[in-house]
């Protein structure tokens, strides 16, 4: 009998000390300053024992302030293509899988996690680039009308239920 392989879509994947997160999510949250606790028991020959506890802070969303060239290991379109169809889909393939889950400052809900990041396609006069000197990088907006006298397309807008589902 031969043994087919089965296939399954994981919606997040995340490896290491983030496994152990435990607290809720909340997108609303101005800072994580999330921290881990264990604890190391000790069990001297003579048969006592202690136990040694330690809290280590966790990297979150704010302490990112770049990407090395070398995580990317592909994009689409390439660097400089300019016929990509508008129909086709814009993309980053990152060399470590759990990358786009990673900084996220929480636990998984219904076996959903929020990325901490995503790839957001848009035109020029569709956001507004913002410098802050309390802030290491520029950050970007959706203004509530573009340029042109337009709002901006509704599909920029994404739903909090369904931001689990932007980082693929």
């Amino acid at each position: 009998m031969s043994t087919l392989p089965k296939y399954t879509f994981l919606s997040w994947y995340r490896q290491g000390m983030a496994t152990y997160i435990e607290q809720p999510d909340d997108p609303l949250a101005a800072g994580t300053n999330l921290s881990l606790t264990f604890g190391i028991q000790l069990q001297e020959q003579g048969g006592s024992s202690s136990t040694i506890t330690q809290t280590m802070p966790l990297a979150g969303p704010e302490n990112v302030v770049g990407i090395r060239p070398e995580a990317i290991i592909q994009t689409v379109p390439k660097d400089g293509f300019k016929a990509h169809a508008a129909n086709y889909v814009a993309a980053l393939e990152f060399y470590e899988e759990d990358f786009p889950w990673r900084y996220t400052p929480a636990a998984p809900i219904n076996d959903k996690l929020r990325p901490w990041l995503w790839l957001l396609v848009v035109e020029k006069g569709e956001y507004d680039i913002v410098h802050r000197s309390t802030r290491p990088l520029p950050y970007v907006i959706l203004p509530q009308t573009l340029s042109d006298g337009t709002t901006p397309n509704p599909a920029l807008q994404i739903p909090p239920d369904e931001a689990w589902a932007w980082a693929h």
